[in-house]
């Protein structure tokens, strides 16, 4: 008679079972005494982001759309230490917590949300600030290319007023208009003098031109790309932590 055989799987198996439970009871204890120092660790974060917000809203100048345009830009360029100060508080849930830490998390869960609305709402204040700063660029431009348009004007008016090469020298001197080539007589003809003025005049006034575009140009498109980077990061904080909020619902 064949003898049957006993039933209960792989012997290896069986042995390997009682080691496998072991080093994940294991795991789950040093995961538990780590999420305790995890916590502090966010804490701390947490107080380093209430210094820096300090900073960055004393003193305020609000209705200044510079300095809303940097505050906003400061905040998106810091989220990355609350979310992760958040992140290290939320581990783990409730387990380990001490009493006192359950009204703070309750209250960090609401602060959660609201920085997500924030983040959100300062979306439309940006773009209005960004609008405004572009057209108050352009207007001190303007303004600075106008003065020394209407100074070259003042010159070319002394310019076609002179009768002497000495006078003509004088203005070139003082306004620093053009190497000019002097006749040596005063008694010579001033028209090629007065040509040279004029050309010189002119080619100040195209340069002026030329340069206005350029910093024109090069203003807006410094402002619209910090402008674009910012919102999609405001944008992109708002989503996360309005998610931190919601997945921290075990807190409230």
């Amino acid at each position: 008679m064949i003898p049957k055989k006993k039933l209960g799987g792989n012997p290896f198996q069986q042995k390997r079972l009682p080691n496998s439970s072991r080093e994940l009871q294991q795991f789950y204890f040093s995961v538990f005494r780590a999420a305790s120092l995890f916590h502090w660790v966010g804490y701390g974060l947490l107080l380093f982001v209430g210094l820096d917000l300090a900073a960055i809203f004393y003193p305020s100048y609000f209705t200044d759309p510079a300095w809303e345009f940097q505050t906003i830009g400061q905040l998106v360029e810091r989220v990355p230490v609350p979310l992760l100060g958040l992140l290290l508080v939320f581990f783990g849930e409730r387990k380990p917590r001490a009493r006192w830490e359950f009204p703070i998390l309750k209250l960090l869960s609401w602060i959660t949300l609201l920085a997500g609305l924030i983040f959100l709402l300062v979306i439309p204040l940006g773009i209005t600030d960004t609008l405004r700063l572009d057209q108050m660029a352009q207007e001190r431009v303007n303004i600075n290319t106008e003065q020394q348009l209407v100074r070259i004007q003042q010159v070319e008016e002394l310019v076609q007023q002179a009768t002497t090469p000495s006078q003509l020298a004088a203005i070139a001197q003082r306004y620093r208009v053009a190497e000019l080539d002097l006749p040596s007589s005063e008694t010579e003809d001033v028209e090629p003098l007065r040509g040279q003025f004029s050309d010189a005049l002119a080619q100040r006034q195209r340069v002026l031109e030329s340069n206005r575009l350029i910093k024109l140009t090069g203003q807006r498109n410094r402002l619209l790309k910090q402008s674009v980077k910012w919102h999609i990061g405001a944008l992109i904080a708002a989503i996360l932590l309005i998610g931190l909020w919601k997945g921290s619902r075990w807190a409230r």
